[in-house]
């Protein structure tokens, strides 16, 4: 029954995927499908992860990684949920901004490295704060609006039927309403600032786990490399699943009061 019981679930379903992957990750590694020089096996690669997680210098770039990602992320989470609340309250405003919107969303945040770095410089922390920020800003801007204005118009008439002010309604109704929208973007932000945070490394830094990457990818050291994207990646999954938790709570809320 226990087993049955696993077999219906999702995790069972998800580690049971997850462990197919990292077995023909090993046996395409180890029969050698692959030239050892693009592509190692797994045990390869966690072997020299460990290697590499145990030199003095490894927590200092992964410092700096987490550090331009979680202020870059706070930076666009701060300046795009208000921004986003304002344009999808007022509809003129909405219409003025709209197309720029869209046009920014649709522009390859690739393209804007070189910019970046020519206006804060390859040394520091600043251009991947920035890169990290204009990733992330844009979901975050475009799933608010969403909410905002995809607020059921049954409640807005309702609390006007009651003489409500428009400063209520907003507070009490079209708030609450879009808190779901505003966590997937949050959950879209943190994906695209971990790329815009990689990207940056990539092509303009002096540390960080995208300059690692760089580097070691330069030296042909494919297991160091595949353990970084690896690493990289199980952030990602971290960072995403907690946001996608929280976002799951808010919309069985959102269900029920529908």
């Amino acid at each position: 029954m226990m087993l049955a019981y696993l077999r219906q679930s999702q995790l069972f379903w998800r580690v049971t995927g997850i462990l197919l992957f990292l077995t023909l990750w090993e046996v395409i590694g180890r029969l050698g499908v692959v030239n050892r020089l693009f592509f190692a096996p797994l045990t390869d690669v966690l072997i020299a992860g460990a290697i590499l997680v145990g030199r003095e210098d490894f927590l200092f770039h992964l410092s700096i990684s987490m550090t331009e990602f979680i202020t870059g992320f706070v930076i666009a989470a701060a300046v795009g949920i208000p921004i986003g609340i304002l344009v999808g309250w007022n509809e003129r405003l909405y219409q003025l901004v709209e197309p720029l919107l869209l046009a920014f969303n649709a522009t390859p945040r690739i393209t804007l490295v070189p910019l970046l770095v020519i206006w804060f410089g390859v040394v520091g922390l600043a251009s991947k704060i920035a890169m990290v920020f204009i990733g992330a800003v844009v979901p975050l801007l475009i799933n608010t609006v969403a909410g905002v204005r995809d607020v059921d118009s049954s409640f807005i008439n309702v609390a006007k039927s009651f003489g409500a002010s428009r400063r209520f309604i907003f507070r009490t109704v079209v708030l609450p309403a879009s808190v779901p929208f505003l966590l997937t973007g949050i959950r879209l932000g943190l994906g695209q600032g971990l790329i815009g945070m990689v990207v940056g490394e990539l092509y303009g830094a002096t540390a960080g786990l995208g300059f690692l990457l760089s580097r070691y990818s330069a030296n042909f050291q494919t297991d160091i490399v595949l353990f970084i994207i690896l690493l990289i990646s199980l952030f990602g999954v971290l960072f995403t699943e907690l946001a996608r938790k929280i976002e799951e709570h808010y919309q069985a809320w959102r269900t029920i009061v529908r």
